[in-house]
């Protein structure tokens, strides 16, 4: 398992955190590629064999990650993910929260050169799934709105994209049902038995399970 600490990330000072500004689909998942690189080279884990997986910011880079480099993925799996970041950026702006977070949170998802953030939005691009998801959410997430994850599954179920989903109805940005948590674990065992078995043979994409961190 590898949670690798990718540029943006806290806990290494404030100059650490500002390299991840406008970066949220590009050189912070760059990172975490990097780390599975490193451990293929080091001959720790099968290049071949990797299944991405992630909650808040990390179940949307476990989504668009796949997304973006399918061939280096067997499967994907996120809990809580926004998915569409213009949308996320609407709702922070219409919270009761000081001025300056909202523009703390625009500074994060667009950086100084104001990105598209379509153009990243795993939603806006549901065609560009092709390895096996479980998208999954709690109800009463207040943090990300459950339906980032609906918007999404629904769009990739229309194209009938290898999406599976789990929705709980007490647990919000992290699980606070004891019963929700075990189930929603029970239900990536048996999604990962199905796309990324310990037995299987390597193939041309797919592997080791890589979760990202939690954000």
């Amino acid at each position: 398992m590898l949670q690798p600490n990718f540029r943006g990330s806290t806990g290494y000072g404030r100059a650490f955190v500002e390299q991840g500004y406008g970066q949220y689909g590009g050189a912070m998942i760059d990172d975490m590629e990097d780390g599975i690189d490193w451990l293929a080279a080091e001959g720790v884990a099968d290049r071949a064999r990797v299944c991405i997986m992630g909650s808040s910011y990390g179940g949307y880079a476990a989504v668009w990650g796949a997304m973006r480099s399918p061939q280096r993925y067997r499967c994907a799996i996120s809990f809580a993910g926004p998915t569409d970041l213009g949308a996320m950026l609407r709702y922070g702006s219409n919270l009761f929260i000081p001025r300056r977070y909202v523009r703390e949170l625009r500074q994060r998802l667009r950086g100084e050169e104001r990105i598209d953030l379509g153009a990243i939005s795993p939603a806006r691009h549901p065609e560009m799934l092709r390895v096996p998801l479980l998208l999954a959410h709690g109800e009463q997430d207040a943090t990300v709105p459950p339906d980032q994850s609906r918007q999404l599954l629904n769009r990739l179920k229309r194209i009938s994209a290898p999406v599976e989903s789990a929705f709980f109805q007490k647990s919000g940005h992290g699980f606070t049902d004891a019963g929700e948590a075990t189930e929603y674990f029970r239900q990536v065992e048996a999604f990962l038995a199905r796309h990324n078995p310990a037995e299987a043979p390597a193939a041309q994409s797919g592997g080791v399970s890589n979760p990202s961190p939690s954000r």
